[in-house]
């Protein structure tokens, strides 16, 4: 082989390597930028997307409630906030301070009433309520559940197939098979 056919040869590998390498780094940054656009959901009704969100409810001057969530997805259609890992604070003069964590939640805009599911744990000064799913109706200052649920404090353990709980008039209701411990019943 000549010279000027080992330089063709070599130029034409050369040529061959560079356009090869661009096209990687073209293909590749394409694919990441991709990523960066706006994700799926967004893109399927929900207007806006928030990462470590913070609300609060508040009447007359006073927070009613603050939650904070890990993530949130404002839904129109539904006239709904959707969030994921939400920790909710209710504040109640009757009953001081109440806890609420969950693995998703819910929150209506229009009424401001809240829905949580996933291991629902609500927790007081003297009571730690388990179950779930739980909905806090706002207007009536009330927790449901319509599904199993059981609450327990320092010497009472109940458990029920379902209940309500009136935050303003310290009150409880249960529904179906209700079973009570008091004094030193079962933990």
């Amino acid at each position: 082989m000549n010279s000027k056919k080992r330089i063709r040869l070599v130029l034409m590998l050369t040529a061959a390597v560079t356009v090869f390498s661009v096209f990687s780094v073209f293909s590749t940054y394409r694919g990441h930028s991709e990523d960066r656009g706006i994700p799926t959901f967004l893109q399927s009704g929900v207007r806006m997307a928030l990462a470590s969100v913070t609300q609060y409810s508040t009447m007359d001057g006073q927070t009613r409630w603050k939650l904070d969530a890990a993530s949130a997805r404002l839904i129109d259609s539904e006239n709904a906030a959707v969030f994921a890992r939400p920790a909710v604070r209710f504040f109640s003069e009757q009953q001081g301070e109440i806890r609420v964590n969950a693995k998703e939640g819910q929150v209506q805009t229009g009424s401001n009433d809240i829905r949580v599911s996933g291991d629902v744990v609500m927790e007081g000064a003297d009571f730690r309520l388990e179950t779930p799913s739980l909905e806090y109706r706002h207007d009536r200052k009330e927790f449901v559940t319509p599904e199993s649920v059981r609450i327990s404090g320092a010497g009472i353990l109940i458990t029920a197939d379902s209940g309500a709980v009136d935050i303003q008039g310290r009150k409880a209701e249960f529904i179906g098979h209700v079973k009570g411990f008091f004094g030193a019943g079962p933990e």
